[in-house]
């Protein structure tokens, strides 16, 4: 997440909506359920999820960007 891209939860019935249309992560219902959720993430991965988040991203881009670069090599 960045300025440009917030956090975004999700969560949905999956008995009532399998094919996940309908996010229930912002409904006022689902706020106590969604932060225990949240706490019970950050105590399974050790730190917040938006930290781990954008070292994902970062790794994602640096990946991304050797994989153009090895395939220029191949077609130069």
């Amino acid at each position: 997440p960045d300025e440009n891209h917030p956090p975004e939860r999700e969560l949905y019935d999956m008995q009532a909506d399998s094919g996940e249309f309908n996010n229930l992560a912002n409904d006022p219902q689902y706020k106590s359920r969604i932060e225990k959720m949240h706490s019970a993430l950050i105590k399974q991965i050790g730190e917040h999820p938006d930290k781990t988040e954008m070292r994902c991203r970062t790794d994602y881009v640096k990946g991304y960007e050797r994989k153009l670069q090895q395939n220029k090599t191949k077609s130069s």
